[in-house]
C-alpha cells in the first residue's frame, strides 16, 4: 500500500469513528431528553421523583407499568391501559379505541388518571367519563367499586375503565377488586328468604358441577341452583386476545319443573363491554324451560360471549334430559 494510500486509509476511517461518536453523544442526548420529559410528566403527580423504571405487567388491557421513585424509594406507578368498543351507535362497529394512563401511590389509592387517548363520542368522555374518573382518585385501587360514579359513558368507556382498573387491581394484590355489600345470588333469583342446601346425590359432570336445593323459610322446596363452569380458548377469535383461555361461571336458578327461574353470572373473562349485552337474553330466559332455551332470540353480537354461555346452557340441558 502506497504512502498516500494510508493515508486515505487513515483519513477514512478516523472520519468513520468521528461520525460513531457523534451518533452514539447525539442518540445519548436524544435518550436523555426524552427520560428528562418523562420524568416532569411523572413529577406532575409525584412531585419529588427523580427517577423511574419500567417493569414488567402481564395483565390483560395493562400495556405498560412504570415505577416512579425518589433514590430506592417507591412513590408509585403508572399505569398505561387501553380497550376497544365496537358498539357505539353511528360508529358503523368501527374498533373505538379508549387509553388511560393510571397513576397508583406506594399504598395503593388512586393519584391521578388521564384520558391520554380517546375516539369515543366526545360529549360522553368530557361530560361525564372526566368527571368520574376525578371522583376515582384517593380511593383504594381494590376499593374502586364503592365509588358512587354517574355512569353517563357507562355503555361503552365505563366498562374499558372497569377493565384496566380490575387488572390493576389484579397486578397490585393479586385479586379483582372488592364488591361492596355483594349480591346474594341465590336471593336474586330465588328471593331474600331462600336457603340452600348441596344436593349430594348429584353426579358432577365436567361443565355442570354442583347442584343446591332451594327452600323458602317455611322448607318447601322452591327449586334447584346449578353451577356450570367450563373454559373455552379464544382462538384468533377476538383481536388482541388471541388464543387466551376465558372461563365463564353461571349460577342457573330452575323452578320444580325445570323452567328457568334465573340466571346469574359468579364470574367471567369475557370483555365486560360485550358480555353486558346479555343481560337482556338471561332476563328473556326466565320461564323458559331449560329444554327450550334455544327457542329464545339470542343477542344479535358478541359472538364468543354467546357461544360460551349457550355451551354451558346445553351442558344443563343434557343433565336434564
Amino acid at each position: 500500500m502506497t504512502r498516500e494510500n494510508r493515508i486515505l486509509l487513515i483519513n477514512a476511517l478516523s472520519a468513520l469513528l468521528v461520525g460513531v461518536i457523534f451518533l452514539f453523544a447525539f442518540s445519548s442526548l436524544i435518550s436523555n431528553q426524552e427520560k428528562q420529559i418523562k420524568l416532569s410528566y411523572y413529577q406532575e403527580v409525584f412531585a419529588t421523583a427523580n427517577k423511574f423504571e419500567s417493569v414488567s405487567v402481564n395483565q390483560t388491557s395493562l400495556t405498560e407499568k412504570v415505577k416512579i421513585m425518589k433514590d430506592n424509594t417507591v412513590l408509585g406507578y403508572l399505569y398505561v391501559g387501553s380497550g376497544t368498543s365496537t358498539q357505539i351507535p353511528g360508529h358503523g362497529g368501527s374498533e373505538d379505541e379508549l387509553r388511560l394512563h393510571v397513576f397508583v401511590k406506594a399504598n395503593r389509592e388512586i393519584a391521578k388518571i388521564v384520558v391520554d387517548y380517546y375516539e369515543h363520542t366526545s360529549t360522553y368522555v368530557e361530560g361525564s367519563l372526566k368527571p368520574d374518573l376525578v371522583r376515582l382518585q384517593g380511593s383504594v385501587i381494590e376499593n374502586y367499586l364503592s365509588v358512587d360514579l354517574v355512569g353517563g359513558a357507562s355503555a361503552y368507556s365505563m366498562p374499558i375503565v372497569h377493565n384496566i382498573l380490575s387488572a390493576i387491581s389484579r397486578d397490585l394484590t393479586g385479586s379483582n377488586p372488592i364488591v361492596p355489600n355483594p349480591v346474594d345470588p341465590y336471593a336474586e333469583i330465588f328471593g331474600e328468604y331462600a336457603s340452600k342446601t348441596e344436593d349430594d346425590t348429584f353426579v358432577p359432570t365436567d361443565k355442570v358441577t354442583k347442584k343446591e336445593i332451594i327452600k323458602d323459610a317455611s322448607d318447601n322446596i322452591l327449586g334447584y341452583a346449578y353451577t356450570l363452569s367450563s373454559v373455552r380458548n379464544t382462538g384468533s377469535n377476538i383481536d388482541h386476545h388471541e388464543d387466551e383461555n376465558w372461563g365463564l361461571t353461571l349460577l342457573v336458578g330452575v323452578d320444580t319443573t325445570n323452567n328457568i327461574e334465573g340466571i346469574y353470572t359468579l364470574a367471567s373473562d369475557h370483555t365486560a363491554s360485550f358480555y353486558g349485552l346479555h343481560s337482556t337474553y338471561f332476563t328473556a330466559l326466565e320461564g323458559v324451560a331449560v329444554s327450550n332455551y334455544e327457542s329464545v332470540d339470542t343477542v344479535s353480537g358478541a359472538s364468543f360471549s354467546r357461544g360460551h354461555i349457550l355451551e354451558l346452557l346445553e351442558a344443563l340441558q343434557g343433565v336434564l334430559a
